[in-house]
């Protein structure tokens, strides 16, 4: 089960409320063995495919720029994208490391 503060952790890191994005869904991810980085890494995908039909408006001397919204969500996805392969390569060089310290001898009797 997921500690409460691991999903509190994933929530800070949120913007707002997240109406589908509940405790239940946070600790089913971290449950199946997902970081935190890797669970907003899917959460601003998740953001962005939704974002992505947004078009800008320009009316009556009034301008809103809704693609933004996507371009945003976008770079917040590409930026944990980056975190995740950053912790990756750091755990595959500890793996690696840890392997080099392991050293097996043959024992003989004189």
């Amino acid at each position: 089960m997921a500690e409460s503060m691991d999903v509190e952790a994933v929530k800070d890191l949120m913007p707002g409320e997240e109406d589908d994005w509940d405790d239940g869904k946070i600790s089913g991810y971290l449950d199946a063995g997902k970081t935190i980085p890797q669970i907003l890494q899917l959460f601003w995908e998740s953001k962005a495919s939704k974002l992505h039909s947004m078009i800008d408006i320009s009316e009556s001397g009034s301008s809103r720029s809704m693609s933004r919204l996507y371009d945003n969500a976008m770079k917040l996805a590409e930026y944990w994208a980056a975190r995740v392969a950053k912790d990756e390569e750091k755990e595959k060089e500890e793996q690696e490391e840890e392997e080099r310290r392991i050293s097996f001898n043959r024992i003989t009797r004189v």
